[in-house]
Formats: structure tokens, C-alpha cells, sequence
């Protein structure tokens, strides 16, 4: 695909507690809504409708939407060369956040009774502010950048919001079926997609990678996305071809000649392989009448989490060594040195071991608590490589 070199700019860089405050937030995140599963497990209970859905958008928001923003910070500002001149907006979106977060936990234990779907709309409302404020920084550049998920981010945002808001009010004839399969089927694929087509060809394969089969992709999910709100039975098939076409081609990029297969890889291929079981559970559902939340779980613990737990580790290390470069430190830093493989490698099989748990709670439902425990180590061991690798700088800084 002929696209323009973008080139790394380190003097355009934000502060390292920016992009890092977001990254930190997205396992805080996901241990609220682990918290909720080991009180009230969904899979096998009867709290679907109301733990379930409030578990579900913690993930999707508040883990994948945060994990999201503090990455677009370093396309914006590193990648683009878009100099960060509003730091007002990443605060703002920071905040409404949270509050759609802690209100979720606060009103599903408390007061069940009353919408908590109003607090799903404060996050996707976080989400759009800090689009809108980042689309005035630099929206020609944004625009003509070769990433195609990112350009038409903006549009499948506003269309979640849409959709989630007219669920809310009941004024139009919407399914929550079309609203998840519009987050998990389009939205989110988008921008692992995009991510995945760029970032694994830059830290792992080598030389310049034509990814000119993206196109069809694209043009598979806008006929995807059309028939989710014309004939959303139909949709699947197509969603169903989109999801394997993506496996596949990132598959592909990840068994290229590389040096080494480090956890992050190792993360991407959990995630690939999440993504086609979850189509395949999605079908089994429909012929075998399977429980939907057995599918949604597959996409979310097998497919969404482990690709964000991958690449938060690695962003935040990748960005901590251009940070040291523009600090002008005189010992090199390398990203190994940020975060160590073995830290790494411990949250990978912790998460493995917990998502095997998961997997045999469909036959043995008394392991779902034990596998949620396991969940919640991997993640918290997740969020302590998060917050140690600030550390890193302080450490080389005041060392002689």
C-alpha cells in the first residue's frame, strides 16, 4: 500500500504521565468489572441483564476506550508530529471517564432500579470530546494519514453513541443485538486492525511490508456495517468473513522472519486465535443455542483484552525510551530495560491460565470465580509493570 512516511518526532512528544495516566487507568478499569463477576458471576447466573451488561461496557470503555486514547496520544503526537497544545482535553476526557466508571459500579450496587446506561453515555461522550478537541489540532493531517481505522474512527464512534443513546430512550427501533454488533463486530476489529497492520510490521518483521490486502478489508466492513442496520441476521456472515480475513492477515505478518518472539507477540497470536474461536462460538450459538454471553465473553477475554494488555506494556516502554532521548540521557535505554520480559512473560501465563479457567467454566460453572481470581492476578501484575515504568526515567535521572 503506498502510504506517506511518517516520521517519529521526540521533540513533539507529550509528558510521560499523559499517555501513561490513560494506560494505568484501563486495568484499574477491568478490576472493577472483575470485581463484579466474582461478587455475581454472569455466566451461569441470572444477572445478565444487569451485571453483565454494567461488566461489559467497564471493558469496552473504560479498559479498550482508555487503553485507546493514551495510544492515540502517541499517534497524534509522536507518529503525526501533531504537537499537543491542549492539555485541557485530555483531563476533561479523563474525568468523564471515571465518573461514567465509578458511577456504573456505584449504581449497579447500589441502585440497580435506576438506567445505567446514562453512564455508559458519559464515557462515550469522554470519548467523543477527546476527538472533537484532538480533530482541532490537526484534522488535515489526521485525514490524510494512511490509517484508514483511524480515519473513520470518528464516524463508528458517533454511531455507537447513537445507537447506545436511542437503547437508552427507546425512541428508536434498535436491538441491543445491532448495538453489539456494531462495538464488538466493526468497531473495535477497526482498530486492532489498524493498529495491528502498522505496529507489527514496525517491531517485528523487517523491511517496508505491502499491506495493500487491507483495502478489501475496509470494504468488507462497510458493507458489514450497512447490513447490521438493514438486515442484521445477514450481517453475521459477512462479520464472520471480516473477522478471519483480519485473523489471518495479521497472522500472516506475525510469523514473518523476526529476531525473536518476545510476549507481546505472544499476546497478538492469544488475541488472533481468541478472534476465530469467538466466530465460531458465535455460530454455535446460533445452530446450538449456545448462551450469547458465552460469546461475548470469548470476544472479550480471548480477543480485546489480551491484544490491550500486549500493546499497553509495550507503547508505554517504547514510549519511555523516546522520552530518555529527549531528556538527552547519556546511557542508552532500551525497552527491555523499561519493563523485563520475565514481568512480562508472568502476566501472560497468569492471563493463559485464567482464560483456560474461563473456557472450562461452560462445563464446570463452579470454576468461575476461581478463574476470575486467576484474571485478577494477571492483572494485577499487569497494572504493576504499568506503573513501574515511570520508575525507569526517575531511577537513570538520578543516577550519577
Amino acid at each position: 500500500m503506498n502510504r506517506p512516511r511518517l516520521m517519529l518526532r521526540p521533540d513533539n512528544m507529550p509528558p510521560l504521565w499523559q499517555p501513561m495516566l490513560f494506560l494505568t487507568t484501563a486495568p484499574i478499569a477491568l478490576l472493577m468489572a472483575v470485581a463484579l463477576q466474582i461478587s455475581e458471576p454472569v455466566l451461569h447466573g441470572q444477572t445478565w441483564p444487569t451485571t453483565g451488561r454494567a461488566i461489559l461496557h467497564l471493558i469496552t470503555l473504560g479498559v479498550f476506550g482508555t487503553s485507546a486514547l493514551g495510544a492515540s496520544i502517541q499517534l497524534f503526537t509522536v507518529v503525526l508530529g501533531i504537537p499537543l497544545r491542549f492539555q485541557t482535553g485530555e483531563l476533561i476526557t479523563l474525568w468523564l471517564m471515571w465518573a461514567g466508571a465509578i458511577a456504573l459500579l456505584v449504581l449497579h450496587l447500589y441502585w440497580p432500579q435506576l438506567p445505567t446506561g446514562i453512564t455508559g453515555a458519559s464515557m462515550a461522550l469522554a470519548v467523543f470530546i477527546y476527538w472533537m478537541w484532538k480533530a482541532r489540532s490537526g484534522l488535515r493531517r489526521l485525514v490524510l494519514s494512511a490509517q484508514s481505522g483511524i480515519r473513520t474512527l470518528p464516524l463508528l464512534l458517533s454511531l455507537m453513541a447513537a445507537t447506545g443513546l436511542a437503547l437508552l430512550t427507546g425512541e428508536a427501533p434498535l436491538s441491543p443485538h445491532q448495538h453489539a454488533l456494531l462495538g464488538l463486530g466493526i468497531l473495535v476489529p477497526s482498530i486492532v486492525f489498524s493498529v495491528g497492520l502498522h505496529v507489527i510490521p514496525m517491531f517485528y518483521t523487517p523491511g517496508e511490508i505491502d499491506t495493500s490486502i487491507a483495502k478489501y478489508w475496509y470494504w468488507m466492513a462497510a458493507i458489514s456495517l450497512a447490513a447490521i442496520f438493514v438486515r442484521p441476521n445477514h450481517a453475521a456472515v459477512g462479520m464472520s468473513i471480516l473477522h478471519l480475513w483480519m485473523a489471518g492477515s495479521l497472522f500472516i505478518l506475525l510469523n514473518r522472519r523476526r529476531r525473536r518472539a518476545d510476549t507481546t507477540v505472544r499476546f497478538w497470536q492469544l488475541a488472533l486465535a481468541g478472534q476465530i474461536f469467538t466466530v465460531f462460538a458465535y455460530w454455535a450459538a446460533v445452530w446450538h443455542h449456545l448462551r450469547w454471553r458465552a460469546v461475548i465473553a470469548c470476544a472479550l477475554v480471548g480477543f480485546v483484552l489480551p491484544v490491550i494488555m500486549g500493546m499497553s506494556q509495550r507503547i508505554g516502554a517504547f514510549l519511555t525510551t523516546l522520552h530518555a532521548q529527549r531528556l538527552g540521557m547519556t546511557r542508552p535505554l532500551s525497552m527491555r530495560d523499561v519493563i523485563e520480559e520475565k514481568s512480562q512473560q508472568r502476566v501472560f501465563h497468569y492471563y493463559v491460565a485464567g482464560v483456560l479457567l474461563l473456557a472450562s467454566s461452560v462445563w464446570r460453572p463452579e470454576v468461575e470465580r476461581a478463574a476470575s481470581l486467576v484474571l485478577g492476578l494477571a492483572i494485577l501484575l499487569w497494572l504493576r509493570n504499568l506503573i513501574g515504568i515511570p520508575k525507569v526515567i526517575f531511577q537513570r535521572a538520578t543516577k550519577p
